[in-house]
């Protein structure tokens, strides 16, 4: 539905802009959203951690996790050949 960014050190700064219906590349006005003050890294880091302790799974499932890098992974390989690559 759109294209989302965090920004800045911390990880403090959520913007999104949203897909205009029918455009390929084109957005609408972006949302910011900022959270001062939250370091969501840490935030991350502190999750993984506590679910090992407890021995529960981690909040976001690893089939979701395996797939974030392939979108990575695939966002690379198109930048380096200037093409669309599907994500495996």
């Amino acid at each position: 539905g759109g294209m989302g960014e965090i920004l800045g050190h911390p990880m403090e700064i959520f913007r999104f802009a949203p897909s205009i219906p029918g455009e390929s590349r084109r957005t609408g006005l972006s949302e910011v959203h900022e959270t001062k003050g939250f370091n969501m890294l840490k935030a991350e880091l502190e999750s993984f951690a506590s679910s090992i302790e407890v021995h529960r799974p981690f909040p976001t499932p690893l089939s979701e996790i395996r797939h974030g890098v392939a979108v990575f992974e695939a966002i690379v390989r198109s930048a380096a050949d200037g093409r669309v690559v599907a994500v495996g």
